[in-house]
C-alpha cells in the first residue's frame, strides 16, 4: 500500500536547505531516482509493457518533475503510481489538486469523489470536494460534504464555520444562526465575544434588528472595547440600508450605533444627514448643534456638517458651516476647496477663483483645485489662463494623468485639437490602459475628420470594458452614418440601450441604425422615444423628421424640421432646403 507521501518533499527541503557535502548526496539520491523513473514514460512502456511501476517511485518522480515545472509529465507519472495503487486516496486527492491547477473543476471533481469512495472519512478530501462545488456553484452538493465531515466529528470548529458561511451566503440565515450557536458552545472563553458578534452580524443580515441588539450587547459585555468595532458594523449597515431606500431601518441602526458609542460623530452627522434627506430638518439641525458642542466647535466636523448640506443642495447653508471652518482654521484645505466648489454651483466663479488660489501644491485636494479653477477660468471666457493653470499644475504633479485630462478638454473647447490629441497621448504614456483617456481619444480623432482612427480607439475601449454604452454608440452611430457594417452597428446600438435605456442620444443611435437598414416602423418608434426624452436636441428632431420623409407624410416632416432649423439656426441652407422639397412634394 502507497504511503510514503512526505519523502519527495522532504527530500527537496534537506537539498534546498543542505551544505555542500551533503547535496552532493542528495544529488546522488537524485541521480539514483532518475535512474529508476525519470526518463521517458511511453519509452518505458514500450520496453517493458509487463512491469509494475514502483508507486512509491513513480510519485516522487511526480513530485520532482512538478517542482521543475515539467507538468504533462508530472501528470504521467502520477497516473503510473495510482495505477499501481488503485485503491489509494491520497493519489487521487494529488490528481484532483493537477486538475484543480488546470482549472478543470470536473475532472478534479472526478478524482475528489474517487479518494472519498475509498476513503469515506477523509476529511481532506470532503473539504476539497465542497470547494470544488463551490467554485461550479453547486451549493447543496458542498453543503452535504460539509455536513458529513460533522457526522464524523460534530466539534469541527473550522468545518462549522466553513458550513455556517455557506448557509449565510445563500441568505438561509436561521440555518447560519442555529450553526454558530452551536460553535459557541465549542469556543473558549476568549473566543466567545468575537462568536456574539458574528452573530450579530448576521442577525442584521437577517434584518432581525433587535437580535442584533442582543448579541452585539454580549459582545460588549465580555469585550468592553469593543464598542468602536460594533459601532463601525452597524454604520456600515446603516449606509446599505440607505442605499436599498429603507430609510426608517438606517434610522433604527444608527440609532443603535449610537446607544453602544453615544460619543462618536461620526453616527450622529450620518443620522442627521438621514434627517435631511427625509425632510426632518429640525432634529438634523438638532444633532448638528449638539455635535458642534461636544467637539467645541471642531472646524473638521464644521466642514463635515457643510458637506451633508452640500449633499443636499443647501448651498447657502453649506457655505456658511465651511465659512465658519475656515475662521477657525484658515488652512483648511478641505473647507477651501469645497467652498469654492459651492460657488462655482451656484455660478460664481470669481468668488471660486479666490479661494482656489490658496490651496496650495502639498494640499490632497490641490489637483482637483486645479481642475475646478481651469473649469471657472473657462466660464469666465479666460481659455489661456486655464490652460496655464492646468500646465503650471502639471510641473507640480506630472504624474497626474486627470490634469492631462483635464487640460486636453480646454484645447477641445478652445478649438486646439492638436494639441488635446497631444496632450492625451503623452497622458496615455503614464496610464497605457486608462479608458477615459483613450475614449477621449477617439472623440478628439473623430473631430480631428480621422474616423478610421476614432473607431479603433473606440474598439479598444470596449475591448477593454465591454459594457463602456458610450464606445458601443459611437461605434454604431459612426458606421450608421458610414452606411457600413450595419448588423453589427444594430447589436451594438441595442447593447447601448440596454446598458442606457432612458438615453435620448443612444435611442436616436438605435432607431438612425434601423432607418438606414430600410426598416422604417422600427425606426420611427426609437426615434419618437428620443425625441420625447430630448425635444430640444437639433440632430435627433432631425433625425425625426427625416424618417416623416421617407415615409412620405410630408406634412409631419415639415412641421419637425422646422422645430429642427428652429434649435440648429447655422444649419439653416441645408434644413431649409429639406424643407421646401417636403413643401413641392404636397402640392
Amino acid at each position: 500500500m502507497f504511503f510514503k507521501v512526505a519523502a519527495p518533499l522532504l527530500l527537496l527541503f534537506f537539498w534546498a536547505c543542505a551544505p555542500a557535502g551533503l547535496k552532493m548526496k542528495l544529488d546522488f539520491l537524485s541521480s539514483e531516482l532518475n535512474e529508476v523513473v525519470i526518463h521517458d514514460p511511453k519509452k518505458a512502456d514500450a520496453e517493458s509493457p509487463d512491469k509494475p511501476v514502483d508507486p512509491y517511485h513513480a510519485f516522487m518522480s511526480a513530485q520532482l518533475l512538478g517542482f521543475l515545472g515539467q507538468t504533462d509529465e508530472s501528470f504521467r507519472y502520477l497516473e503510473m503510481a495510482l495505477a499501481s495503487d488503485p485503491e489509494s486516496s491520497v493519489l487521487e486527492l494529488e490528481l484532483a489538486r493537477y486538475y484543480i491547477d488546470e482549472d478543470k473543476p470536473a475532472e478534479a471533481l472526478k478524482h475528489t469523489s474517487q479518494a472519498i469512495r475509498k476513503d469515506p472519512a477523509n476529511r481532506e478530501a470532503r473539504l476539497l470536494a465542497a470547494d470544488i462545488f463551490n467554485t461550479m456553484k453547486l451549493s447543496e452538493e458542498a453543503i452535504a460534504e460539509y455536513e458529513a465531515i460533522l457526522l464524523d466529528n460534530p466539534t469541527d470548529k473550522e468545518t462549522l464555520i466553513d458550513l455556517m458561511d455557506m448557509y449565510a451566503q445563500l441568505k438561509q440565515y436561521e440555518k447560519a444562526e442555529k450553526i454558530g450557536l452551536r460553535l459557541l458552545e465549542l469556543l473558549p472563553e476568549s473566543g466567545l465575544p468575537m462568536g456574539y458578534f458574528q452573530l450579530g452580524r448576521m442577525a442584521l443580515s437577517m434584518d432581525q434588528l433587535e437580535k442584533a441588539e442582543q448579541y452585539l450587547r454580549e459582545t460588549l459585555t465580555r469585550s468592553p472595547n469593543s464598542a468602536s468595532a460594533i459601532s463601525d458594523l452597524l454604520v456600515s449597515y446603516g449606509s446599505s440600508y440607505e442605499g436599498r431606500e429603507k430609510p426608517l431601518e438606517a434610522e433604527k441602526v444608527y440609532k443603535m450605533a449610537i446607544r453602544f458609542n453615544p460619543v462618536g460623530f461620526k453616527t450622529r452627522l450620518l443620522l442627521a444627514r438621514l434627517y435631511l434627506a427625509e425632510g426632518k430638518d429640525a432634529e438634523a439641525v438638532k444633532i448638528f448643534e449638539a455635535v458642534k458642542a461636544d467637539s467645541r466647535g471642531s472646524a473638521e466636523i464644521t466642514s463635515w456638517i457643510g458637506l451633508i448640506y452640500f449633499e443636499h443642495k443647501d448651498l447657502n447653508k453649506a457655505i456658511k458651516e465651511f465659512q465658519a471652518a475656515l475662521k477657525k482654521n484658515p488652512a483648511d484645505d478641505k473647507a477651501l476647496y469645497y467652498l469654492s466648489l459651492t460657488y462655482s454651483k451656484m455660478d460664481e466663479p470669481e468668488k471660486a477663483l479666490e479661494k482656489l488660489d490658496k490651496i496650495k501644491p502639498e494640499s490632497q485636494f490641490y489637483i482637483d483645485s486645479r481642475i475646478l479653477m481651469s473649469v471657472a477660468l473657462v466660464e469666465l471666457k479666460q481659455n489661456e489662463q486655464a490652460i496655464g493653470a492646468l500646465q503650471e499644475a502639471i510641473n507640480q504633479k506630472p504624474e497626474s494623468v486627470m490634469l492631462y485630462d483635464a487640460l486636453a478638454q480646454v484645447y477641445d473647447q478652445n478649438g486646439q485639437l492638436d494639441m488635446a490629441r497631444e496632450t492625451i497621448i503623452e497622458a496615455l504614456d503614464l496610464s497605457p490602459d486608462d479608458i477615459g483617456l483613450i475614449y477621449h481619444l477617439g472623440i478628439i480623432l473623430d473631430k480631428l475628420q480621422d474616423k478610421d482612427a476614432g473607431i479603433e480607439q473606440m474598439k479598444r475601449v470596449v475591448e477593454l470594458d465591454p459594457e463602456h454604452a458610450d464606445a458601443l454608440n459611437y461605434l454604431a452611430y459612426t458606421w450608421a452614418e458610414q452606411g457600413e457594417n450595419l448588423d453589427e452597428a444594430l447589436k451594438l446600438a441595442h447593447q447601448a440601450a440596454k446598458l442606457k435605456p432612458n438615453n435620448g442620444y443612444i435611442l436616436d443611435t438605435v432607431g438612425w441604425v434601423y432607418f438606414k437598414r430600410g426598416d422604417l416602423a422600427a425606426a420611427l418608434n426609437y426615434l419618437k422615444q428620443a425625441s420625447a426624452l430630448m425635444p430640444e436636441d437639433p440632430t435627433i428632431t432631425e433625425h425625426y423628421g427625416d424618417i416623416y420623409l421617407k415615409l412620405e407624410n410630408y406634412p409631419e416632416a415639415i412641421k419637425i424640421l422646422e422645430r429642427a432649423l428652429h434649435l440648429n439656426p447655422d444649419e439653416h441652407d441645408r434644413l431649409d432646403k429639406k424643407i421646401k422639397e417636403a413643401r413641392e412634394k404636397i402640392r
